[in-house]
């Protein structure tokens, strides 16, 4: 157990030295990264903080990895912001921030000939940066599922796209597995597109399509319909026949809809 008096001692120490100790933590930085002025005034309030997070884990273990997470938290997810940092180069300067302080603190117990008392302090220092850490890794996670939705957002808009191959008439292809999430887009991005591109007739072409469940099925009727319901007349093309059973089980006939056998068909007759 640490006597109550070093850590009161040792924390009255770092705030007072709280400047000296954060911008040891500067200096150190230096060596490793780019520090101008101006990083150097922006990242000292920051490193003031760190420095009373020590302080206050001395005196309570529980408040102080608390307060480092929220604070690893902040840090992170300003270095994603920036995009300045990855999350290897900001534990590297946790690793640094800590031969700073660990540093100061073993100067201090030495001083007071309390070596024998440094372990016990240093574990409990060390458990802040491990909360420290952890608030890190959340705001670079957080940022990475961020940046999936994006991508993922971005192929999904992509994924309905019209073909215009006559005047008035675009084709809509229907490639890979559709979701109930892709479905939805499918829908509304298909609805929007036609207006803008003028179509009068969309041919849906499901010869890129394998997978036939309740979800395509019900996705294409969805659809149809609702081309309908704007002027827009729905046309089929590429079904294949274990695709058109799946439709009959499901109750879907598709009446008086035009069904061909591929593109080249649809362009012919409509040329005819």
């Amino acid at each position: 157990m640490i006597d109550v008096e070093i850590t009161k001692s040792l924390s009255s120490s770092l705030n007072d030295d709280i400047t000296i100790v954060a911008e040891g933590i500067l200096d150190l930085l230096k060596d490793t990264y780019p520090i101008d002025n101006e990083i150097k005034n922006e990242s000292l309030p920051y490193l003031i903080e760190l420095v009373q997070m020590v302080s206050v884990c001395l005196h309570n273990v529980e408040v102080g990895k608390t307060e480092a997470q929220t604070w690893g938290k902040k840090m992170g997810r300003l270095s994603v912001e920036r995009g300045t940092a990855t999350l290897d180069s900001t534990l590297e300067g946790i690793t640094l921030y800590k031969k700073v302080i660990w540093t100061y603190i073993s100067n201090m117990l030495s001083s007071q000939g309390r070596s024998n008392d440094l372990l016990d302090v240093l574990l409990d220092i060390d458990a802040i940066f491990n909360n420290m850490v952890s608030g890190f890794s959340s705001a670079f996670t957080e940022q990475s599922v961020k940046e999936m939705k994006l991508t993922e957002e971005k192929y999904l808009s992509i994924s309905a796209p019209i073909v215009p191959i006559l005047p008035g008439v675009g084709v809509l292809p229907l490639i890979g597995d559709i979701d109930e999430r892709r479905a939805r887009v499918l829908l509304d991005k298909t609805l929007i597109t036609s207006k803008e591109l003028r179509i009068e007739k969309l041919v849906i072409d499901l010869s890129g399509t394998f997978t036939v469940d309740e979800i395509v099925i019900d996705s294409i009727n969805k659809l149809v319909n609702s081309l309908k319901i704007i002027g827009i007349e729905p046309v089929l093309t590429g079904i294949r026949s274990e695709i058109s059973q799946q439709f009959i089980q499901n109750g879907k006939r598709f009446l008086n809809i035009p069904v061909y056998r591929n593109i080249m068909q649809v362009i012919q007759t409509i040329q005819r």
